[in-house]
């Protein structure tokens, strides 16, 4: 673990990476889960009016 703790003169750059990754990220996952989510809701939506309409 020390070389996670010790980043000497770089930690000022890293760290703000480290928190850049984790917003993205996070960022991401929840625009996947609410699109995923949307998707399955409209998919759901055509099926009932296929089956209405036959």
């Amino acid at each position: 673990m020390e070389i996670i703790t010790d980043l000497g003169a770089h930690a000022r750059f890293v760290w703000p990476a480290y928190g850049a990754f984790v917003v993205i990220f996070g960022g991401l996952l929840i625009w996947v889960r609410l699109s995923g989510a949307r998707a399955k809701a409209e998919l759901e939506r055509r099926e009932a009016a296929r089956k209405e309409s036959r």
